[in-house]
C-alpha cells in the first residue's frame, strides 16, 4: 500500500514541511548484525577475561588496604608470667563477659566503657580490624551474667553475652 501512494496526487508529500539540515549528508541504511557462534564465543572469553581482570585487580588492591598494622610484641621473663597467671585462672572462673558496644572511634569506646565503671562494672576494650569493641564483667555463670546484660543492656542497645 506505501508504494502506490505515490501515484495519487492526494498522497503527495507537503512542501511545506521543513528538511532536517543533515538528512541529505547521511545515507539512510540499516545495520544488520551478524552473531556466528565463533564471534559469541569470542565475545564471552572477551567478557570472562574482563571480568577476571578487574576481580584480580580489586582483589590485590583490598589485600593492601586491608593488611593489619604492626603489633609490638612484648617479651615477658618467668616472674612476669607467674604474677600474670592468675588472671588466666580468674577468665576460667569467670568465663563470661557482656559485649556492651562496638565503636569506629577509640574516644567511643573509652567514654563508653567510663560509663560502666561508673556502673560498677570492670570494662576492657578490645580493637579489630579498626573497630573498638567495649566488655563489661565477669561472671562465673550465665544466669549472673543475664542480671548484668539487663543492667548493660538499658544503656547500650544490642548488647550480648559472651564467653571468653
Amino acid at each position: 500500500m506505501e508504494d502506490q501512494k505515490e501515484l495519487f496526487p492526494e498522497f503527495k508529500p507537503d512542501a511545506s514541511k521543513k528538511k532536517l539540515p543533515l538528512a541529505g549528508l547521511m545515507p539512510e541504511k540499516t545495520i544488520t548484525l551478524v552473531l556466528t557462534r565463533d564471534k559469541l564465543v569470542l565475545w564471552l572469553l572477551g567478557i570472562i577475561i574482563v571480568i577476571a581482570t578487574a576481580f584480580a585487580f580489586g582483589s590485590e588492591r583490598g589485600k593492601r588496604s586491608g593488611l593489619p598494622k604492626a603489633v609490638a610484641v612484648k617479651t615477658v621473663t618467668i616472674k612476669q608470667a607467674v604474677k600474670t597467671q592468675p588472671a588466666a585462672i580468674q577468665a576460667k572462673q569467670r568465663p563470661y563477659t557482656i559485649l556492651a558496644a562496638t565503636f569506629k572511634s577509640k574516644q567511643y569506646a573509652q567514654d563508653a566503657a567510663a560509663g560502666l565503671r561508673a556502673k560498677g562494672f570492670p570494662t576492657v576494650i578490645i580493637g579489630i580490624n579498626g573497630l573498638y569493641e567495649v566488655y563489661a564483667g565477669e561472671f562465673s555463670d550465665y544466669k549472673e551474667a543475664s542480671r548484668g546484660l539487663a543492667i548493660v543492656s538499658k544503656t547500650h542497645k544490642g548488647c550480648q553475652i559472651r564467653k571468653r
